[in-house]
């Protein structure tokens, strides 16, 4: 359960901006962008990377994306299995497992497809990483 000092400074350190990726290698993985891991070390006081907590969902209606956030609010608990851990490795990367990645229709390098670009989305507490087809289609603004 969040501590009241956590919900508010996750509540004042939100998820903004854009960022684009050249999308996931060949095993799966993608860099997170700086300002992201930036954003999650002050949000969870941190300054290794190797404690950084990171969640992640599936959302395969409407847009396929991927959500990622580190925090839960208050009386949020009941949506908790629907989320998967996340490690954060040395060089700010993270691993989705390929079938994963497959539900939500990203691409990863050699897998034939013509574009594996991906879009990163700040949105308050959570991060959202689209197709970028998909990002420039239904999303941008």
């Amino acid at each position: 359960m969040p501590t009241e000092l956590e919900q508010i400074v996750k509540k004042y350190v939100p998820f903004v901006s854009v960022y684009h990726s050249n999308g996931f290698d060949e095993k799966c993985r993608i860099v997170l962008p700086q300002k992201i891991i930036w954003t999650l070390q002050r949000r969870q006081e941190v300054q290794e990377m190797d404690e950084l907590i990171l969640y992640y969902r599936l959302h395969e209606v409407e847009i396929p994306k991927i959500e990622l956030t580190d925090f839960f609010p208050m009386g949020e608990w009941f949506s908790f299995p629907e989320y998967n851990p996340l490690c954060i490795d040395k060089i700010s990367r993270i691993l989705i497992p390929r079938k994963d990645l497959d539900k939500v229709s990203i691409p990863t390098q050699n897998s034939g497809k013509d574009s594996r670009e991906v879009v990163f989305e700040g949105n308050g507490n959570k991060i959202l990483i689209y197709r970028a087809e998909d990002y420039e289609k239904y999303v941008k603004p």
